[in-house]
């Protein structure tokens, strides 16, 4: 009867982490294309002096790459540096007052009934990052972002030098 409402909590979770990165993935998808777009002269001008389309895409992959590496370096020691004062922070708020009696013993006068509590002990549950995580999470960032630069970068590919200056 316990188990339910925890398989519940964790299925929202779950959704919520799904939909959380779904988004993530269209907001990089769109920031990429924005970049894109704000490099398209950059694109032509290399394009004229003889650079491929290929040369071009691959140095828009290696700086999204870098970038990737950098954010996901610079996420993984802010996280490990917080989980400790997080985790203890939230052990102390969901513990019962540690200066409160351990068992108390109440006397009904009412029903003439008697009734024990017991009050429960401080949490010591362990926050963690895991390897495996933050592994995932990096394996998802940086395919959702070259996979979204290649995408928005491909439509400007497409396009002459001669048409990117027209538009100049």
């Amino acid at each position: 009867a316990s188990a339910a409402p925890l398989r519940q909590v964790q299925n929202i979770a779950n959704i919520l982490i799904i939909v959380s990165a779904a988004a993530c993935v269209v907001i990089i998808f769109l920031v990429s294309s924005m970049w894109a777009k704000s490099r398209k002269k950059e694109m032509g001008i290399l394009m004229s002096i003889g650079s491929s389309r290929r040369q071009i895409m691959l140095q828009f992959l290696i700086e999204v790459l870098v970038l990737c590496i950098i954010a996901i370096i610079l996420a993984s020691i802010l996280v490990f540096l917080a989980i400790g004062g997080i985790g203890d922070m939230v052990n102390a708020k969901a513990s019962p007052d540690l200066n409160a009696q351990r068992f108390v013993y109440e006397v009904d006068t009412a029903s003439l009934g008697t009734s024990l509590h017991v009050n429960a002990e401080q949490l010591k549950l362990n926050y963690s990052l895991s390897v495996l995580s933050v592994v995932i999470t990096a394996g998802i960032l940086i395919i959702a972002s070259l996979i979204s630069v290649a995408a928005s970068s491909l439509r400007t590919m497409k396009l002459k030098p001669r048409d990117i200056f027209s538009k100049w």
